[in-house]
């Protein structure tokens, strides 16, 4: 609601990804609330030490604290803080979320853990020989390797030629490469063995040792577990999220057939 010179925000906001650490956010809010649902909103930039702004932590499955929810009262935003022109603003957080699907993808991050997928499982004794010798394991890899290779295509596709929608390039970007991540973080804690669930909830390394979420003291999970196993499980809960941030994959089906088929 606008009010002179500043506009008056109730209401919350969900999923602020490092809110606690933030100065401003970026906020949609209504400004028109006669206007149809995808009009009438503005993008707003918003303190988050003002009045009215009361941060909440939501701890994730995986253990950690990386994403808020704020609640605003009566929280007087100046009219300056406007970004772009009054009632817009979905039309601009439609052009940051088709640049943010794209880098989604990460085709060189699921590469590295890849890699790492094929060292552990060599470690990994499975009968007499290893897990990477286990054929339906491989076969688990190969379907990887042809659906990052896909990946990889797409990305240079879009990036030398003229595509008719970024929309629906990076729609598909992040489908594929949110569940090819889903996809080797499971590949990774099967590869680690007995290994895979030693460090959870610890998510990183250099991240302190919680012994009240642990039935294990530090010394006895070190001495079972090695190093390169931390935080493996814990990746593989939070990417979970991914085919569901930035636009859920239902959401992205949707513009790709809008694009491809006009509905």
């Amino acid at each position: 609601m606008r009010d002179g010179d500043d506009y008056i925000v109730n209401g919350v906001k969900a999923w602020t990804s490092e809110g606690h650490y933030a100065d401003k956010m970026f906020t949609l809010v209504r400004t028109d609330p006669d206007a149809r649902k995808q009009a009438g909103i503005s993008f707003l930039l918003i303190d988050m030490k003002a009045p009215g702004v009361e941060l909440k932590p939501v701890h994730m499955y995986d253990h950690q604290y990386t994403v808020n929810e704020v609640h605003m009262t009566n929280v007087r935003v100046p009219a300056s803080e406007l970004i772009g022109e009054e009632n817009k603003g979905w039309d601009y957080a439609k052009f940051l979320l088709s640049r943010e699907r794209g880098m989604v993808a990460q085709s060189w991050l699921i590469r590295h853990d890849l890699e790492n997928v094929k060292t552990y499982a060599r470690d990994q004794r499975d009968g007499e020989g290893s897990l990477y010798d286990n054929p339906t394991f491989r076969k688990k890899i190969a379907k990887l390797e042809i659906q990052l290779k896909s990946l990889r295509w797409q990305m240079q596709r879009m990036l030398t030629e003229a595509a008719p929608s970024a929309a629906a390039s990076t729609a598909a970007m992040k489908v594929q490469g949110g569940e090819a991540q889903q996809q080797v973080s499971a590949l990774t804690v099967e590869a680690l063995g007995q290994y895979g669930t030693a460090y959870f909830p610890n998510h990183e390394p250099g991240v302190e040792f919680d012994l009240d979420q642990s039935p294990y003291g530090q010394d006895e999970v070190s001495a079972f577990a090695p190093d390169y196993a931390r935080g493996k499980l814990g990746h593989l809960m939070f990417r979970r999220a991914i085919t569901i941030f930035g636009g859920s994959s239902e959401v992205q089906h949707g513009i790709i057939a809008k694009t491809l088929w006009g509905y």
